[in-house]
């Protein structure tokens, strides 16, 4: 892992809030904001704006920095904290000490920190993120966090009681379960766990064949069975609000939401025999007329309950365009039957087999097997004519002709909407619906505005009263830009809404919440507690008559009951693709709403699967389609089947769905639009020659990687994703090969030398160059995070620029400073005269940005969606540019195998060919095999390329590839050697078996530094931390622990801590003697990399 520097040029503070971080010289920070300060500092103060854009970080009163809250900065990754010289998290362990019983009024708990190779220090202070022990200062990582916040609180509350002298160890269990090192001594064996969720189990009795129903309690711990939970109804029935489950060893901890539902089931256990057939067809229904009796009734006619979804939809693939270019290897779990000389221990399970939670929703018709919410139109739903002529010329924005016929097209379905509102309570559904399926960059948007006034218009004037609110759904990166596109759309003297509320946690929510902290809360067969207010016409109430409500999908699913409970005139759901899944909680709470109308929007109606398409139909107009089960024999199955006529099956489906949808592509020339071209066709670029041996030497290293006990394959597949991510990274650069940073530069010429290390990157100057010349704005997209603060580094100091950066989970909108907004970075570079780069991420900036100041768009890390790489292209190529658009393809070549990048494009093309002016003709999904098959191609067709590592190509590595050589170095004489992974390494980087003649176990800390002398204790103490988590998860006693750096020396500070704690300390000195006598092959030190494990 990374060593950090003694003398920092920042310093920091914090308050019980949070943290602030600031330029320890303000004439450092201007010239940084200008892009003149040292290299170390422009780099850190881009990481900065970094933070700033995706929300993790504000401006807050700090003046030449940012403040970052508590938790996020405990989130904070290696380099970030590297880069601010923040203090190291805590080295050591934690250790809990008891006395009496958590029962008992006598109760107390002491959480101490252990200080490897020393004492305990039971007097420490958690102050914001900054653990104070003494004199020194810790940032604590985000387990270590949890736990002593946990505890503070737990210290300072004002009352203690069973329940939540329990909750505090359950809470410290937890984070142990997170990776955090501490011994709980006294409760080392008791499972002491918060409840996740609660179900109900079914069986039938013999002899009467009623069903038995008895609750069943599930979370992190061995799932309580119904017969472990029915031997204890007592438990249950006893007169608190709160519940502890006691069987054997654990002890389980049911909140009051768990507690009333598992009374509720214990008390009403039985289902007639009778009434056996209502209860397997809709348990929840009978859940909720039985057993929950108060059930709510005014919601939409579509929901006919409240309880646990049963989920559906089978044979629908929604995630069958997996991203296997994007996706990240994990490491692999070991356990410790895979250790050397070690007893067998039963295998753990990992993340991913956690239980899925099933949360109590509004239950809607689902329209799976059959259709029983809405109704098929008894022949193809024609265009519609409007209502009335609208009057255009009252907008701040004169439409073009295709969204004028937009607007008039949506007004003929309000009418539908408004004649079939008596059907309220019918199963033929309820108003109407409309799919809105403009390609990306037609102005859907500003065409929805103008509908609305028109529909609000109309409502006046028809009805002399306000109209119902109106609620507009979009993702996060929206929400600030139809604000924007509401206040340009209406003029000031033309007054549409009574009032617009961003419904959205950082924004103007806590404005509709029925008390500061509220939120939704039900059990089956009711709704406990709204979280938002509605229905009283007060300024208090989410749908306030006449007023517009902009939300996003995470808080529609938050808030699903308080949402289905409003009155909605109309809802719009934005980027509609967000409600393709019908199993999602986001889709079910999208169509449980009590929305006279409802519009969906989205440039493609299908992304990965032709399911994506019902499903959205479903939400907007339910019923032409048919049900789920319908639409997948008829029109699914078909495509599946006969794929060679895929287009005329899709144009079949365009027709049946008539006037329900209305697109437009960019290909019917419509007025407005720029000239494009690009887009279509790579360039081609050749490798630089460090390049092209690097990615061949990856290549060798990808077929002489291999895992002997692989019974399954999935090591194998997950050293090839790993791989992969190899070969992504050298044809970017070579200095990103194992998660490297491109080397900082302090000059133009230096920067440029920099990145001409790679052909991409020189490339992209030389049309960098020719933009600047005609002073024109470039867009960059790219994926890699350590690629987009170099290039805003370099690309920076080359051409003296600020380099914005928008790649995160932005703060999209916000009450803070709206500079430090996604909209506010975009407006400051639109306002830079002349020649701009901003550098994008697309997937972060891939939907509903709008960025006319810039007309040229270079893909220079491609997404392997050609959806999400279209709609990154969009953000210039749209309606309100008025330059011609160029797009750039630039692609990597190797000139021995087919690289990467050229695969990619192939793949990518081959996709976007199956795309159509109909939209809805699904992509041919990709398989794992066959991607890794073109990539890596067979071993036989690539002769191994050899290359060893010496003294200064180590000195040249990414920390990760640091610890891999040491690792590899290590496996010439062991039995066995592990590589962990660095989330989770519990202290220790490389762990040995058997080592030499001795058979040595060993543990060993890796430190990666540009200094000649290592100055770190902590390190020392990180080391010998780790031996006892590893010796209690192995059962092996490790009798040296050692600690290797790329330094030349060691301090006497760090002698000392070594010598204290028996830790062996290795530097330059010992690498140089090694790779002098020992060949170290560089494609087993990538192949190593590849094969990280977590014990």
């Amino acid at each position: 892992m990374p060593f950090f520097p003694s003398t920092p040029p920042f310093n920091w503070s914090a308050n019980e809030d949070g943290l602030a971080i600031r330029f320890s010289d303000s004439k450092c920070y201007v010239k940084a904001k200008k892009g003149r300060a040292p290299e170390a500092d422009q780099l850190a103060f881009i990481r900065m704006q970094m933070l700033l854009e995706c929300g993790q970080a504000e401006i807050k009163d700090v003046d030449c920095g940012v403040f970052i809250l508590s938790s996020d900065a405990a989130r904070l990754d290696m380099d970030i904290r590297e880069s601010f010289f923040l203090p190291s998290p805590w080295p050591g362990g934690l250790r809990l000490q008891t006395t009496s019983v958590p029962q008992l009024q006598g109760f107390h708990a002491q959480l101490g920190l252990v200080n490897p190779g020393a004492t305990v220090f039971w007097d420490w202070r958690l102050r914001g993120p900054i653990l104070e022990v003494g004199d020194s200062y810790y940032l604590p990582t985000a387990a270590q966090y949890a736990a002593l916040k946990a505890y503070q609180e737990w210290m300072y509350a004002s009352t203690k009681d069973e329940f939540t002298n329990l909750s505090l160890l359950a809470t410290l269990r937890e984070a142990r379960e997170e990776g955090l090192r501490i011994d709980l001594e006294a409760y080392r064996e008791t499972i002491i766990a918060h409840a996740d969720e609660m179900s109900v189990d079914v069986r039938e009795e013999i002899g009467t064949g009623d069903l038995i129903l008895r609750p069943v309690v599930s979370g992190s711990f061995p799932d309580l069975g119904p017969d472990d939970i029915e031997e204890r109804i007592a438990q249950l029935q006893l007169g608190t609000d709160r519940t502890i489950l006691r069987v054997g060893k654990t002890i389980v901890l049911l909140n009051p939401l768990q507690t009333k539902q598992a009374r509720a089931v214990a008390a009403r256990r039985r289902v007639p025999r009778k009434e056996r057939k209502t209860f397997e067809t809709n348990p929840s229904v009978w859940l909720t007329e039985n057993v929950f009796p108060d059930i709510e009734t005014e919601f939409s006619p579509r929901v006919t309950g409240i309880g646990i979804w049963p989920g559906g939809y089978l044979g629908a693939d929604w995630e069958a365009g997996q991203d296997w270019f994007g996706r990240k290897p994990s490491a692999q779990k070991i356990t410790g039957s895979a250790m050397p000389g070690t007893l067998e221990k039963p295998d753990e399970p990992d993340d991913s087999s956690q239980p899925d939670t099933k949360p109590i929703v509004p239950l809607i018709i689902p329209n799976d097997a059959e259709l029983g919410f809405g109704w098929q139109f008894p022949e193809p739903c024609k265009d519609n004519i409007e209502l009335f002529e609208p009057n255009f010329t009252r907008y701040g924005i004169t439409p073009y002709q295709h969204q004028e016929e937009a607007v008039r097209w949506l007004l003929g379905h309000a009418r539908r909407a408004l004649e079939r509102q008596k059907t309220a309570n019918s199963s033929e559904g309820y108003g109407a619906g409309a799919l809105l399926a403009d390609d990306m960059g037609l102005g859907k948007t500003f065409s929805t505005l103008i509908f609305i006034a028109e529909w609000f218009d109309l409502w006046r004037k028809t009805t002399e009263t306000e109209p119902p609110a109106i609620l507009i759904v979009a993702p996060l990166s929206l929400m600030e830009n139809w604000k924007q596109e509401i206040e340009k759309c209406f003029r000031s003297d033309h007054r549409v809404f009574t009032r617009v509320l961003i419904a959205q946690a950082d924004a103007e929510l806590s404005k509709v919440r029925r008390s500061p902290d509220s939120r939704d809360i039900a059990t089956p067969g009711q709704v406990l507690q709204y979280g938002l207010g509605f229905g009283d016409a007060t300024e208090r109430s989410i749908d306030y008559p006449g007023g517009c409500v902009l939300t996003t999908y995470q808080t529609l699913r938050d808030y699903r009951f308080s949402f289905a409970k409003a009155e909605w005139s109309a809802a719009v759901f934005d980027e509609a693709q967000n409600i393709k899944n019908p199993n999602a909680l986001q889709t079910i709470a999208a169509k449980a709403l009590k929305a006279l109308f409802r519009l969906t929007l989205t440039g493609t109606p299908v992304e990965n699967h032709l399911g994506d398409f019902w499903s959205i139909i479903d939400t907007s107009e339910p019923g032409p389609l048919g049900s789920f089960a319908e639409f997948k024999r008829n029109w699914i199955q078909r495509m599946i089947r006969d794929r060679d006529h895929m287009a005329e099956i899709g144009k079949e489906l365009r027709d049946l769905v008539g006037g329900l949808m209305l697109r437009r592509i960019k290909e019917d020339e419509l007025k407005g639009l720029p000239k494009k071209t690009g887009g279509s066709e790579p360039i081609f670029v050749d490798m630089s020659s460090e390049q092209a041996a690097l990615y061949k030497t990856v290549i060798a290293a990808a077929h002489n990687a291999g895992n002997t006990k692989d019974p399954d394959g999935k090591a194998r597949l997950n050293q090839q994703i790993a791989a992969l991510w190899q070969l992504r990274q050298v044809s970017l650069h070579p200095d990103l090969l194992g998660g490297g940073n491109i080397r900082t530069a302090n000059s133009q010429a230096s920067s440029r030398a920099a990145l001409c290390r790679s052909g991409k990157l020189a490339w992209l100057l030389n049309q960098l160059d020719e933009i600047k010349e005609i002073g024109e704005k470039v867009l960059i997209f790219c994926v890699q995070k350590k690629l987009q603060e170099a290039l805003a580094h370099h690309l920076g100091q080359i051409y003296t620029l600020t380099v914005p950066v928008i790649n995160g989970d932005t703060k999209a909108t916000s009450n803070r400073k709206p500079e430090t907004t996604r909209l506010g970075l975009i407006a400051q570079f639109g306002s830079q005269s002349g020649f701009a780069i901003c550098v994008l991420s697309p997937i972060a900036a891939g939907a509903g940005l709008n960025i006319v100041a810039a007309n040229h768009v270079i893909h220079l890390e491609r997404h392997w969606n050609p959806a999400k790489e279209d709609q990154a292209t969009d953000r210039v190529y749209r309606i309100g540019q008025t330059r011609p658009v160029t797009v750039y393809l630039p692609t990597c070549t190797n000139p021995d195998i087919a690289s990467f990048d050229l695969v990619l494009h192939r793949l990518i093309d081959g996709k976007r060919n199956l795309q159509s002016a109909l939209g809805l003709i699904p992509p041919e999904a990709v398989s794992a095999p066959e991607l890794l098959n073109e990539v890596f191609g067979y071993p036989d067709e690539h002769p191994e390329h050899i290359e060893y590592i010496d003294l200064r190509t180590a000195l040249q590595l990414s920390w990760s590839l640091f610890e891999a050589l040491i690792a590899t170095i290590y496996k010439k004489n062991a039995k066995r050697v592990i590589l962990t992974t660095g989330s989770a390494d519990h202290g220790c980087d490389v762990v040995v078996f058997d080592y030499g003649a001795e058979r040595e176990n060993l543990l060993i800390q890796c430190k990666f530094t540009s200094r000649d002398e290592l100055d770190s204790e902590l390190a020392i103490r990180e080391i010998e931390g780790a031996r006892p988590f590893y010796e209690s998860a192995t059962g092996i006693i490790f009798n040296r622990r050692c600690l290797h750096t790329t330094a030349k020396k060691f301090s006497r500070r760090t002698r000392q801590a070594a010598e204290l704690c028996d830790v062996t300390i290795h530097g330059r000195s010992w690498l140089t003697d090694i790779l002098g006598s020992t060949k170290i092959e560089k494609t087993a030190v990538l192949a190593t990399d590849t094969q990280r494990e977590r014990i």
